[in-house]
């Protein structure tokens, strides 16, 4: 019988209480997702184990599991009842990484570069932040998830400018803002 579930983003811990019995070899665990008819089993694990942690999940999706007790003749003891676990989505994506800022003084342009790893297939953009010596970090332009580049033309005149990242999906989970990138801007 099931005691425990417990769900993060990324696995399900599953605790019961063993078979005090003598004659119990092992406990066999089964898993399928929900709506599914077959059973697959999960693992077989020791007859004093008393918990598992089920890593091969997938975000937002409906697992039930079920235990038995495997005695030394091989009769299987029917399983009580399932449990349910669902991993969630946190909603924090990685942050962009090695931002950086130049400016090309012939174009009178910043340009920005970054790198960045999407951990899920999803879909998402990038949201450039800016601050000037007359305005503080506030969002400015969106760029798509195929470029890692942005031109920055709309300039407001010398001095120091500085930048972010922040990637946003369509989900509307986000990453923390990068690191701040600063180039400074010449009067010509």
């Amino acid at each position: 019988m099931f005691m425990d579930v417990q769900v993060s983003d990324s696995s399900v811990m599953l605790s019961w209480a063993a078979s005090t019995s003598e004659d119990v070899q092992a406990h066999v665990l089964y898993r399928r997702v929900s709506e599914q008819k077959r059973w697959e089993p999960l693992i077989t694990l020791s007859r004093t184990a008393d918990r598992y942690v089920d890593k091969g999940v997938n975000q937002n999706t409906m697992y039930e599991y079920l235990i038995e007790a495997l005695d030394s003749s091989g009769y299987r003891t029917p399983a009580e009842l399932s449990v349910q676990a669902r991993p969630y989505d946190t909603g924090v994506r990685s942050p962009v990484t090695g931002l950086r800022a130049s400016y090309d003084e012939g174009e009178r342009r910043v340009i920005l570069s970054w790198s960045y790893s999407p951990r899920k297939q999803e879909s998402f953009y990038y949201v450039v932040y800016r601050a000037t010596a007359a305005s503080a970090l506030s969002q400015y332009k969106s760029v798509s998830s195929t470029r890692q580049t942005f031109l920055d033309a709309e300039l407001v005149g010398p001095g120091t400018y500085e930048y972010a990242i922040k990637v946003m999906t369509e989900s509307g989970a986000q990453s923390p803002l990068s690191e701040r990138a600063r180039v400074t801007v010449s009067s010509r």
